[in-house]
């Protein structure tokens, strides 16, 4: 993938979570908010985020998933994205 727009990475990152965790991706779906595209020129080291909820538990595994893909996809590009 080259640089992914958000509901991209969301997607990625729901299928992660799910894989790892061996559970399905409903529930992580309604863990995971959208990914929402920040100004670069106020983060130049990654410029996206995500809302999330869930228990502490919930949130080792969505933590964990967050930490692996940014550091393969620190950026999304809002181009061509309907979710924005």
């Amino acid at each position: 993938m080259s640089v992914p727009t958000p509901t991209e990475l969301r997607a990625t990152l729901v299928t992660v979570i799910a894989g790892a965790s061996e559970t399905g991706t409903s529930r992580w779906e309604m863990l995971l908010g959208p990914v929402q595209v920040l100004s670069l020129a106020l983060h130049p080291r990654s410029n996206w985020r995500i809302e999330v909820s869930g228990t502490d538990d919930d949130r080792h595994w969505i933590d964990a998933a967050i930490d692996l893909v940014r550091a393969e996809h620190p950026y999304v590009t809002g181009r061509g994205d309907p979710g924005l």
